[in-house]
């Protein structure tokens, strides 16, 4: 079955209801779009969910995909002590992934880790119509160049389509990060993230790929990698998002969107 839809979501634990609280009303935009894309989630009956998360164990020259049978996702580590979900974890799918890794020679590590990273927790807490239905692969990104994460993109697309599950692949991910007062890196976050926006209403994730090097460094981002693997994903063709929203209320940039593949 191929790859039913692909989505953007960030991963500020201040979307959480019990961490927010109060300030998710700054973040009402974002919260919105994320229930837009619940809503389509649930229509098109993904049983396996891909994480993309930039905040994992990986290594830094090895894609790391997480094989635990079983996942807790939980914010205590943020006070938050009510947001506790299991999901179940799909190692049939991670193992098949690796083989085709290494026909590839792109580098795969294997490891068991039931404890899922808040890259990893907020977006799915978040999606509350799929819990009960899917199996979650977490893969961590690694500091390989983007080229790298490109190829691994289409090797994951490539990998999908034998599969007999529909699935979903969300890049777990926030845009520029200044939330300080300083006005010449506050400028080129908001450059950088006008510019990642712009692509994404496009269609089109390529030109993020060549960005200018100190721009991406200046936006102090951990969003560029797992941009890179979904432009591979998402491959050349123009997919414009049926859901897209953007803001950065705290300083930081929150981006959700969504690309179904009907």
């Amino acid at each position: 079955m191929p790859l039913v839809a692909t989505a953007l979501l960030p991963h500020a634990p201040l979307l959480a209801p019990h961490v927010g609280r109060e300030n998710r009303r700054q973040l009402r935009r974002t919260l919105e779009t994320i229930a837009q894309i619940n809503a389509e989630l649930y229509a098109l009956k993904p049983s396996v969910i891909v994480v993309l998360t930039p905040h994992g164990q990986a290594p830094d020259d090895s894609f790391f995909v997480n094989v635990a049978e079983t996942f807790s996702l939980d914010l205590r580590r943020f006070g938050d002590l009510e947001t506790m979900v299991t999901v179940r974890g799909n190692p049939t799918f991670a193992y098949r992934l690796r083989r085709a890794a290494r026909r590839h020679r792109l580098p795969v590590t294997l490891g068991t880790n039931p404890a899922a990273d808040y890259g990893v927790t907020v977006p799915l807490a978040l999606l509350t119509s799929i819990h009960a239905r899917v199996s979650v692969i977490p893969i961590s990104m690694t500091t390989l160049p983007l080229r790298v994460h490109e190829h691994f993109g289409r090797l994951l697309a490539d990998t999908t389509h034998d599969q007999r599950e529909r699935i979903a692949i969300i890049g777990s991910m926030e845009l520029g990060h200044h939330p300080s007062a300083d006005q010449t890196s506050g400028a080129r976050r908001h450059e950088y993230d006008r510019r990642v926006v712009q692509a994404i209403r496009e269609g089109q994730l390529a030109p993020i790929m060549t960005l200018d090097a100190h721009l991406v460094e200046t936006a102090n981002t951990c969003a560029q990698r797992v941009l890179a693997t979904l432009s591979g994903v998402l491959g050349q063709d123009r997919t414009h998002p049926s859901q897209l929203s953007y803001e950065a209320p705290f300083g930081v940039g929150e981006l959700a969107a969504l690309f179904p593949r009907i």
